[in-house]
């Protein structure tokens, strides 16, 4: 009875000039077991879905200008000082946030800066960047000091004070002019694809193509996004997601003070059960050495963009 139905109003809508096509509902390949080689069904990336509205958008900038580069002798790209990346980064962040206004983006947003420690004239420049951004911005200085106890730090603050989506993200992450907007747009449309709360990282890692593995590739709302199996300290969760795997993120807080601790031992065990994505092309750049930039990114004209009305 329904084919007949169906027929019928195909036949409709073809004397009108038009013609109505069936999409398939999506489907998920897990790519480890083989599922997804040959003529299978799969996910049609043009389906309709219900996004997973961000309720609001709360961005956890951490820094600390007193280490240049934290477990490493070597210098950053262009020699540049700890505290020029610091405040170029956060330039670009705060640059991104009022582009995302600029282009519409709703999505409540705060910024606040949890820093280790810095010295006086760094964060006095700090400052007059937040004053630019168009939400709420705050700095907050850290009692702790060190790595792993400043991002135990900065996870109790998001744990206690993030409402939604919460974007943890180093001071050396170069992020380009639309990344608040999409990061904010991808997870709406990922996470309603895959219908969960997810985790986004948003550095393309030069190190995933080092080895040849079998990746999904999905649509975001700008980009394509492929999966990722290991973070950083910089990443997109939810308080939700902070709750239900504490003792996971909470576990790097013993990072660089008890040996073997790791975020493969720690925060990688998360993405064994929550999908984590990363954009290609990158929407920011982990700014340290050559061999560690993401691929295809004229990350010099960001650098440049973001030294722009520094104070």
């Amino acid at each position: 009875m329904a084919k007949g139905r169906t027929k019928a109003i195909r036949a409709f809508f073809k004397m009108l000039g038009y013609d109505l096509r069936r999409l398939e509902k999506f489907h998920i390949h897990d790519v480890d077991s083989g599922e997804s080689l040959g003529r299978v069904k799969g996910f049609d990336a043009y389906e309709a879905i219900l996004p997973r509205k961000v309720e609001s958008f709360d961005i956890l900038f951490r820094s600390c200008a007193r280490v240049e580069i934290f477990g490493q002798s070597r210098l950053r790209l262009l020699d540049a000082p700890k505290s020029e990346v610091l405040l170029r980064c956060l330039n670009s962040i705060v640059a991104s946030i009022n582009h995302a206004r600029d282009q519409g983006l709703e999505t409540p947003i705060t910024l606040t800066i949890l820093d280790d420690h810095s010295d006086q004239e760094c964060l006095g420049r700090a400052a007059k960047i937040l004053a630019r951004a168009a939400c709420p911005a705050k700095l907050v200085s850290l009692d702790v000091t060190g790595n792993g106890p400043s991002v135990g730090a900065n996870f109790r603050y998001g744990k206690a004070n993030g409402k939604d989506v919460i974007y943890f993200v180093e001071d050396d992450y170069l992020h380009d002019l639309p990344a608040v907007l999409e990061l904010v747009r991808s997870y709406e449309t990922l996470a309603g694809i895959l219908d969960r709360d997810i985790i986004l990282h948003p550095a393309d890692r030069s190190g995933c193509y080092r080895h040849v593995e079998a990746t999904r590739l999905i649509l975001g709302s700008h980009r394509h996004w492929r999966n990722l199996v290991d973070l950083t300290g910089t990443f997109i969760t939810t308080r939700d997601l902070l709750g239900r795997y504490w003792k996971h993120y909470i576990g790097l807080e013993r990072y660089g003070v008890d040996e073997g601790v790791t975020e493969k031992n720690t925060l990688d065990l998360i993405l064994q059960e929550v999908p984590c994505l990363t954009p290609v092309p990158s929407l920011a750049v982990h700014f340290q050495q050559f061999d560690e930039m993401s691929p295809f990114v004229d990350w010099r004209a960001w650098w440049e963009r973001a030294g722009q009305g520094l104070p």
